[in-house]
């Protein structure tokens, strides 16, 4: 009997079953908890059928009974399963021979013994014997043609999972069915090297150990690690993961399809850049300079060193003349303890992340300005979206899970994208239509959007004429300046128009861009005209977090504002000392270190000198400094001005929570011990805040998260089960404020005498600030930056893939590999980021200008 209009009830195994409409057998059969051995099924894919292990008896309501394949036969009402009888097993032990006819039983050299699908379904149909079908082993050699994945056909069972979702979940097409008959195979044609994302999607589907794990082969078995689920430290998706850990050493990463917003996805960073947080090149003890050296210092010496010179600096100069700059990988406690001790114990105001320093507006100043029409929202949007819009958005590149979650509501809701981009950015399923649009030209779009949606809607929401004002340029004036033709913007208008409330992805392009503010709030316009949302990426994996903590000069923890007497008193009560409202600090942080006016400045996790802006001139201020107290797990320039280095310990090293994306708080939890004296920032900033005279009780990580859930307002209630559970997401102020807002639609020139392209920055696939650069295999798949750029622009510059050219601003110079790619428009470039060695920030003087710049053959 039906307990809702889109369920149905079975019977399995004797046992009822109340499931929803189109899912199969083996759906049904892993809600009640009961085993089928399927090799070629995987939940999140499209059924293959090809293991024929699952079969099952089904009778229906007519009592006919008839064996079926449990992965594709769907649920239907009032049917009964058997999932195991002597019949079933016999027929289930002679498919088991065919596929042992050609898989070698050599476990105890194999990776996957332990965890082996097969493995797993011999000793469940109790196969005492291995095949009686007579014939030959391959015999091949592992292939290895890549830094990353290993194949070995010999053991393949040709089960497709691995096909199925490089092409349904990654949108690569990287591998297929190759060949036939006995040597059917798996991989590339003719076997050519694999080129691909290098996602490891195809190792974690496999059931068997034919495709590995090139850092991890000879390192140990499953039943020898200890795993601890926690949350991946680079991107702002949030994913969480395993970290297997053996002698107290990290040797892989894996994770599991029921644990976390991922659904079992990772990027290569996630997946295969564990080697970075144990290498040997770590930060083990405390350092102090020496005249021109940094040498060892004891924990307490330096300290000692940086909380007394802390004091007398504000003592001689004033608070104003200490500044504090917050990495956007610091955990929530790290930058809550952060922010605490330096307001708290020494009155400073002049403390900020660096995604603030980059963007205030879509940052600190994110709810204020867009209240209840702030575009963040959970991962579920994407389920329940009627269309995507990316962007200024590289989606695969930049957010690979996401994208990943996008293609599954392409794949199950037949859910439409559109694309509009300065580059040509690529993504698999193709879109239903896209702009490449003239970079400087993305608010004049925005604009012919409204406009057009607005015309092609059948029923207006009420504010539908106060938001169609805000678009100050109609359809034809936006294509002229965005070098597009009239019907592509109305092709897309008119596709969100018609497919119900849109899902609006912003990505780097727009967040980098100059008018990146009046672009958002145009694309909020946008969605609230729709009836949609928007999402706005973050870049590391606590952008938003230490935001949240009050790593800002503006805010206080929770968005209460610092210069308010609200703010004052709530945190005054809390912390135990009497605040005042916080005067604002004079200027820009960075302008203030450059003049001089900073004395003493804290960088906890922070490499300004090579992400930031101006990094020369930022470098040059540093050295003149009385007082740069760092905290980092590597060496790097920003180490290597610092008078006090304070080693800190990596996400796997300790307890703590992250924020994502969309405002979810998730637990990140210690795996293995700190490398050498090692410790996490929090507890390097109370160690500073006792010697600065306050009063920090904090024991353990538990107890910081214990009072932020106390403290921060939209963190309340935050419980342990909840965080444990991923069910614990920030509720942000809303002031009231909604769209629509007022933008300037107008286009801005990019252009600079002598300079011919436009240079977009950004991260690469596989590297993500320093952490990622750490990482042998990582390093291994992209060792330098790299220029992207268009054949045409290719020819007309005489450079050739691969060749190394010289990018030129009027600011600075850099060496990258030149990358020829259809990703790239004509007049526009893409630099990847990251690299210490080519420090793209250099081409910039400073954050909110677009970047021209010249491209020639480099010289030896």
């Amino acid at each position: 009997m039906n307990v809702a209009e889109n369920t149905v009830t079975l019977t399995i195994d004797g046992v009822p079953v109340t499931i929803e409409k189109g899912k199969k057998i083996y759906d049904a059969a892993s809600k009640a908890g009961v085993y089928i051995p399927g090799l070629c099924y995987d939940p999140k894919l499209t059924r293959f059928g090809g293991c024929r292990m699952c079969i099952v008896d089904v009778t229906n309501s007519r009592g006919r009974t008839a064996s079926k394949w449990a992965c594709c036969e769907p649920v239907a009402d009032g049917i009964t399963v058997t999932t195991d009888n002597d019949k079933i097993r016999k027929r289930r032990q002679m498919m088991m021979e065919f596929l042992l006819a050609w898989h070698p039983l050599d476990c105890p050299t194999c990776n996957k013994s332990g965890e082996c699908g097969l493995q797993d379904a011999t000793v469940y149909i109790n196969q005492k014997h291995g095949s009686r079908i007579p014939t030959k082993r391959r015999d091949e050699p592992l292939l290895m043609d890549n830094p990353v994945i290993e194949k070995d056909f010999n053991r393949c069972i040709l089960c497709g999972k691995c096909v199925i979702i490089c092409d349904e979940i990654q949108g690569n097409r990287a591998i297929d069915f190759q060949r036939r008959g006995f040597w059917a195979e798996v991989g590339t044609p003719f076997r050519i090297p694999l080129e691909c994302d290098y996602c490891g999607q195809c190792l974690h589907v496999c059931p068997v150990g034919s495709i590995l794990d090139h850092t991890e082969r000879f390192r140990g078995h499953s039943w020898e690690y200890n795993r601890t689920q926690t949350t991946c430290p680079y991107c702002a998706v949030g994913c969480s993961i395993f970290i297997n850990e053996k002698s107290g050493k990290v040797m892989k990463v894996t994770s599991r399809d029921d644990a976390g917003i991922n659904n079992g996805n990772l990027c290569a960073r996630g997946r295969f850049g564990h080697e970075a947080f144990q290498p040997e090149d770590r930060i083990r003890t405390a350092l102090i300079k020496q005249g021109n050296r940094l040498e060892p210092a004891s924990w307490e010496e330096a300290l000692d060193r940086a909380a007394g010179k802390l004091k007398e600096i504000k003592e001689k100069h004033g608070e104003q003349a200490i500044a504090v700059i917050g990495g956007e990988s610091l955990s929530n406690e790290d930058a809550y303890a952060l922010q605490k001790v330096f307001r708290a114990g020494l009155g400073v105001t002049s403390i900020d992340n660096m995604a603030n320093m980059r963007n205030p507006l879509l940052n600190s100043g994110l709810f204020e300005e867009f209240g209840a029409s702030a575009p963040i929202v959970t991962y579920d949007a994407i389920k329940s979206a009627g269309s995507f819009l990316f962007f200024g958005c590289d989606a695969e590149k930049e957010n690979p899970v996401i994208a990943n979650m996008v293609r599954v509501a392409m794949r199950d809701n037949g859910t439409p994208l559109y694309v509009a981009n300065a580059r040509n950015t690529l993504f698999l399923p193709i879109e239903d239509a896209r702009i490449a649009m003239n970079y400087g030209a993305e608010a004049s779009v925005v604009s012919g959007l409204i406009r057009a949606a607005g015309e092609a809607m059948a029923e207006k929401p009420a504010n539908a004429g106060d938001i169609a004002k805000t678009a100050t340029m109609d359809v034809e004036a936006a294509a002229k300046a965005a070098g597009v033709a009239v019907e592509d913007i109305k092709k897309i208008a008119a596709g969100l128009a018609k497919n119900g409330a849109p899902l609006i992805l912003i990505g780097n392009e727009t967040v980098t861009n100059p008018k990146s503010a009046e672009i958002v709030k145009g694309l909020c316009n946008l969605a609230a005209l729709l009836g949609g949302k928007a999402l706005l990426y973050r870049e590391y994996c606590n952008s938003q977090g230490v935001n949240d903590m009050g790593v800002t000069p503006s805010n206080l923890p929770g968005y209460l504002k610092a210069d308010s007497a609200e703010g004052a008193a709530h945190y005054s009560s809390k912390w135990g000392v009497e605040l005042a409202p916080a005067k604002a600090s004079d200027g820009d942080i960075i302008k203030r270190i450059q003049s001089g006016a900073v004395k003493a400045v804290v960088l906890a996790g922070v490499d300004i000198i090579t992400q930031y802006p101006g990094g020369a001139s930022i470098k040059k201020a540093l050295e003149g400094m009385e007082l740069v107290v760092v905290t980092s797990q590597f060496v790097n320039e920003t180490v290597l001005s610092a008078n006090v280095v304070l080693p800190s310990a990596s996400a796997v090293e300790r307890d703590g929570t992250y924020t994502n994306n969309e405002g979810r708080v998730q637990l990140v939890r210690k795996a293995v011990e700190p490398a050498g004296r090692a410790k996490p920032e929090w507890e390097i900033f109370r160690e500073i805040g006792a010697r600065l005279g306050l009063a920090v009780k904090h024991k353990e990580t538990r107890d910081v998260t214990d009072e932020i859930i106390a403290s921060v307002p939209g963190y309340e209630g935050m419980t342990t089960l909840k965080l444990s559970e991923g069910e614990a997401v920030v509720s942000y102020p809303k002031d009231g404020k909604t769209a629509p807002f007022q933008f300037n639609a107008g286009p801005f020139n990019a252009s600079a005498a002598g300079f011919t392209h436009v240079v977009i920055t950004g991260n690469s696939l596989y590297h993500l600030g320093s952490l990622s650069r750490h990482s042998k295999t990582l390093n291994e798949i992209e060792s330098r930056a790299t220029v992207e750029m268009g054949l045409s622009d290719a020819q007309a510059l005489k450079l050739e893939d691969g060749e190394e050219a010289l990018v030129e601003s009027a600011n600075g110079s850099i060496r990258a590999k030149v990358k020829i790619t259809p990703r790239s428009k004509s007049g526009v470039v893409f630099v990847t980021k990251n690299f210490e060695n080519a420090p793209a920030m250099s081409l910039l003087a400073q954050v909110g200008e677009p970047v021209m710049a010249r491209i020639v053959k480099a010289h030896a």
